[in-house]
């Protein structure tokens, strides 16, 4: 496909890549659900932060994997608007945007 004066292929993730990675992200998220203290909750949000980040580090090359990703944050976000995950989880600390300045705004 045309981008400005240049072609680039278009490229998504393929179906059985899309389908596990809602399966793995699911399964990580029934484990914050169901934690057992403070500290396991901590480390399984932590691990679904560094998944979650790993997958976009993985698939930057695609092209249409902004798209692609949110098909998967729809149905992702569904379990975490669980009221059971509401009570639970609560949001504290400061985002630092090291990472962000890092990673996403590369020129």
């Amino acid at each position: 496909m045309p981008k400005g004066e240049k072609w680039v292929v278009k490229s998504h993730m393929c179906d059985k890549a899309v389908q596990r990675t809602k399966k793995n992200l699911k399964q990580i998220i029934n484990g914050i659900r169901y934690d057992s203290g403070v500290n396991d909750q901590a480390r399984k949000i932590a691990l679904y932060n560094s998944t979650v980040i790993g997958l976009h580090q993985y698939f930057r090359t695609a092209t249409m994997i902004s798209e692609d990703m949110g098909n998967i944050a729809y149905e992702v976000n569904a379990c975490m608007k669980d009221h059971r995950m509401k009570r639970r989880i609560k949001k504290t600390g400061v985002i630092t945007p090291d990472f962000l300045r890092k990673n996403a705004m590369k020129k």
